[in-house]
């Protein structure tokens, strides 16, 4: 019996002619995940997009906006589609080491989550962390894990529950 892996589709929103656009598609080509998509949400300033992600991604679909709705609203608006098991959002502006979706995905299934979200460094040095998803305290007060600046020396790598993910 022939098993496959689940479906992703990949969100990247760009809300802008930024230089990151480049960098976050070429990271999504070079993901060693098979059942891989890929949707570009041009958000406002639609301008040249098409053009910039079929020179990079030529099997991704583009959808222009001539408003800008806003990240959020759009990862609502797109949860109900047909045919993806899995939604992966980001920004115009994040790179993604080669096995990040099939680790996101692994861990998923592994802990039956429903939201994943990966650990986060700065653009500039990959050794500072950004982010690892928030926690609450018992009034619901939303608490960092990450202390601004914060090196990477590998203690934030359990998996663990939380409960907002990165923007990012």
């Amino acid at each position: 019996m022939e098993s496959r892996a689940p479906a992703v589709v990949a969100v990247v929103v760009t809300t802008g002619p930024g230089p990151g656009l480049e960098a976050t598609l070429a990271s999504l080509v070079a993901q060693d995940y098979e059942e891989l998509s890929l949707l570009v949400v041009a958000n406002g300033e639609t301008e040249h997009v098409a053009a910039r992600v079929a020179a990079l991604a030529p099997t991704a679909f583009v959808r222009a906006l001539e408003e800008n709705k806003g990240s959020a609203r759009l990862q609502r608006s797109r949860a109900h589609d047909r045919g993806s098991a899995f939604f992966l959002f980001c920004h115009d502006d994040v790179l993604l080491e080669s096995d990040a979706i099939q680790q996101m995905v692994e861990a998923a299934f592994r802990t039956n989550a429903g939201i994943v979200t990966p650990k986060v460094v700065t653009y500039e040095d990959p050794l500072v962390l950004l982010h690892v998803g928030q926690t609450s305290d018992r009034f619901g007060v939303v608490q960092e894990r990450v202390v601004l600046g914060e090196i990477d020396h590998g203690q934030q790598d359990l998996e663990r529950d939380v409960f907002v993910a990165p923007g990012a």
